[in-house]
């Protein structure tokens, strides 16, 4: 509702000295190094105004014009971006994802084809946040995409709210494909611009500008600086900027989409982006009403008034947006600390005040609950340590478990042995793991760095007792999270690969069917200069014409197949070409029939499934693989 018919309010300038006492006190109870209020009544500020440190080892203040990563904010410029492109008919945001980005998938293929643009924008895709595919920030935002395809739902499509970064994250490649432009640019050139806000959208450039807050997290009671972690999924939390900017935005919105006597963005859009659409849940306070999420901002009531908002957080970050649409009242706070309850604590402050109402002991309400949770924490590392199992001990040796664990969503672990300890990597992310019961080992705590805290690891075999996967809750509302274990060794190096080939050849046969003269004894490691050196090509392994399999090892191969003391699983199968199925076995001379035993454990169903045998050439990626199989059928063919 725009200023000029907002319900009156109180003016800032009858409560202003109360509120810098309640900035102090609450500062100083939650250890805020730096705070910058902006509160706006009737159309325009009527308070900006900034507290504290931007760097307390610097002793430097915050200003007005101090940047702060406003984190989850941003999800309110991505949603009213998209509205743009809905007021310019060139979207439908309620048309599904796939008709503007076509590479989109999902783990269910029924959410794939329906989830629409709304669909992301309120968090109702039926996706779990997944936040560790985005957080590390090593991959790109096409890998991003292409990993969601991997992620379990936890519930069905626009069943239950679920935050999810990712699903903006998409959202924001939508408005590239449209505007053809990246959502950096399109954000500053449609908006941010358009209201004379200076805004940036990396850790980078926030680091690089003049006036810039550093981040500070918690650890118990004890303030700590953090590093400066970037976010990487941009239109989900990435833009920085400062309070005196910020204020433009709330403006925008209180004036009902206008600027400057510009109507940027319709007014019935900005209602439909601050209607209510997803339930989220129950407030434990009888003063604020139930919560909803439209697409891109947040809704409930507070003491019967309707608030709209949207907060942000981050390591050492905490942010606020709200506003009370029907009295034309609005207030952003910027922390440079991690999650605290003092930007609410103001904001309802303020809101209390400028209704006339009496004030609602927020401070007092907040300061018994912190202090008792700090009381706790003690108790609760204690309760996580009775439920270890003692007296137990890993099943292996711990070089054991060393080694590399893929996943085709989450990316690559790598565990390490050294000094008697096991060392865990992710993703530009590294700690030690403490054993903590079995073959389950954990992460330590670290609140003021990016890790997994407290991250459990759980270790598996396979039926030959080797270590072949650990199993993570990376993700806590669907099943643990499964990493393979992958090969490792000289043939994993690219360098190595790229100046060797690997070469099964098959034997050659005369017709009675008798092995003939072949022109190598045995596959071979080949770095002769008459070979050229590259990666491997279909051509580099070859399938046996006797049993269609690449096991010309041997001039035993040939016997084997008709051998009748074998059982069938142990024999190769004659034939001249083969195709691998899932299950472990092969199609060969018409009939699907099992595959070698032991050979179906050394290349493992996946691995087979990928392989074709074409003209009597047995093509596969892994020259791993291909090279664990050679040895097996050695073995197996002395």
């Amino acid at each position: 509702m725009s200023s000029s018919s907002a319900a009156p309010s109180a003016p800032i300038t009858d409560f202003a000295t109360e509120l810098d006492a309640l900035v102090a006190d609450a500062m100083s109870e939650w250890q805020i190094p730096g705070l910058a209020i902006a509160v706006l009544q009737n159309g325009s500020v009527a308070l900006l105004k900034a507290y504290g440190l931007r760097d307390v080892e610097a002793q430097l203040p915050v200003t007005t014009d101090t940047h702060f990563m406003i984190c989850s904010i941003t999800k309110s410029f991505t949603a009213t971006g998209l509205a743009l492109l809905v007021d310019e008919r060139r979207l439908d945001w309620t048309k599904p994802v796939r008709d503007y980005i076509p590479e989109f998938r999902l783990h269910d293929a029924v959410a794939t084809e329906r989830v629409t643009v709304r669909d992301l924008l309120c968090h109702h895709s039926g996706l779990p946040r997944h936040d560790w595919i985005h957080l590390p920030g090593d991959f790109s935002p096409a890998q991003m995409l292409a990993a969601m395809r991997y992620l379990e739902s936890s519930d069905d499509i626009r069943s239950t709210f679920q935050y999810q970064n990712l699903g903006y994250h998409v959202a924001g490649m939508v408005a590239e494909r449209i505007s053809g432009q990246s959502w950096t640019q399109f954000t500053q050139a449609r908006l941010t611009d358009r209201l004379g806000m200076t805004v940036s959208f990396t850790a980078k450039e926030l680091a690089a500008t003049a006036d810039a807050a550093v981040p500070y997290s918690m650890d118990g009671d004890t303030r700590l600086r953090a590093n400066l972690y970037p976010i990487w999924s941009i239109p989900s939390g990435g833009i920085n900027t400062s309070i005196k900017d910020l204020a433009h935005w709330l403006r925008f919105y209180l004036n009902s989409g206008k600027w400057e006597g510009q109507q940027l963005l319709s007014a019935g859009l900005v209602r439909e982006l601050h209607t209510p659409r997803v339930h989220i849940g129950a407030s434990e306070f009888s003063e604020i009403g139930d919560a909803h999420y439209g697409f891109g901002f947040g809704s409930q009531t507070y003491r019967g008034e309707r608030v709209v908002c949207h907060s942000g957080g981050w390591i050492g970050w905490a942010t606020l947006m709200t506003m009370l649409p029907d009295r034309g009242v609005g207030v952003a706070v910027f922390t440079n600390r991690s999650g605290s309850p003092v930007p609410d604590i103001l904001s309802y402050y303020v809101f209390d005040r400028a209704c006339g109402k009496d004030p609602v002991p927020w401070l007092d309400r907040h300061r018994e609950r912190r202090r008792k949770a700090v009381a706790q924490l003690d108790s609760d590392r204690q309760a996580h340590k009775s439920v270890r199992r003692t007296n137990t001990r890993p099943s292996h040796e711990l070089s054991e478990y060393a080694g590399d664990y893929d996943h085709p969503g989450y990316g690559r672990m790598s565990i390490t042995h050294a000094d008697n300890t096991l060392q865990w990597a992710y993703r530009g992310m590294a700690a030690p793991l403490a054993h903590r019961h079995y073959d389950t080992f954990e992460l330590p705590e670290a609140p003021e760095r990016l890790l997994p805290d407290r991250l459990a690891i759980s270790f598996s075999t396979d039926r030959e007792g080797n270590i072949a996967s650990l199993a993570t809750p990376l993700e806590p509302l669907v099943k643990d999270i499964v990493f393979s274990r992958i090969p490792s060794g000289d043939c994993m190096d690219a360098a190595f690969r790229k100046g060797m080939r690997w070469r099964l050849q098959a034997p050659r046969y005369d017709r009675s069917g008798e092995p003939g003269r072949r022109r190598t004894a045995s596959p071979h490691i080949a770095r002769s200069a008459s070979l050229q050196a590259g990666p491997l090509s279909s051509a580099d392994v070859r399938a046996c014409g006797a049993c269609g399999l690449p096991c010309g090892i041997s001039q035993g191969c040939r016997r084997d197949c008709e051998r009748a003391d074998l059982p069938s699983a142990e024999r190769h199968i004659p034939g001249s070409a083969s195709v691998g199925h899932d299950d472990g076995s092969i199609t060969s001379g018409g009939a699907r029939r099992p595959l070698d035993r032991g050979l179906a454990q050394v290349w493992g169903a996946r691995w087979w499934s990928r392989c074709r045998c074409h003209g009597g050439e047995l093509a596969c990626d892994d020259p791993v693989q291909d090279h664990q199989a050679t040895a097996h059928l050695r073995r197996r063919h002395r």
